[in-house]
Formats: structure tokens, sequence, C-alpha cells
């Protein structure tokens, strides 16, 4: 699973795990993974305030949030879009 915000600059990031070549080493706490459930938790230390640069990752009123959710053995995604409310 990959949560990714596509809000540009400071806003331009990538949590949990596609492929190997995720760069941003932000980690996911999953709460519940189930059949037709998933529960994210939160986001590991390096989001909170742990990065090299505390101000490099941010999440903003209008930013596009995708996520990403690859089922066993597939390399397609399934891919749902929403934005951040204000």
């Amino acid at each position: 699973m990959e949560i990714t915000d596509r809000g540009g600059g400071s806003h331009n990031w990538s949590a949990g795990r596609e492929t190997c070549t995720s760069k941003d080493h932000i980690g996911l706490f999953i709460k519940y993974w189930g059949r037709h459930t998933l529960v994210v938790g939160g986001f590991g230390p390096r989001f909170l305030g742990n990065a090299p640069d505390p101000k490099h990752w941010n999440i903003g009123p209008g930013d596009p949030i995708e996520f990403a959710v690859y089922a066993p053995g597939s390399n397609t995604p399934l891919v749902a879009v929403n934005t951040v409310a204000t």
C-alpha cells in the first residue's frame, strides 16, 4: 500500500511502499486490513518531524491524495484519489 500527496512542492511525498524505488521512507501504521476494509492509523516518525528537514512533508487543503493498494501477486494497484478538505 502507498499513500501519495500530489500537491506539489513540500506537498509531494509518498508513505508506505509501492515499489523499492520509493524514496521518502515514510512508514504507515495499519490498524486493520480486512477483506473490504483498510484502516490507516497514522504515519511513521519520519513524517512527524524526524525527517532530515522536518518541514519537508506537508498536507494541505485541496491536495490530491492518492491511495494505491496492491492485491497479493498483482502488479496493478487499485487506486483511489481524494482531495483534502478545508
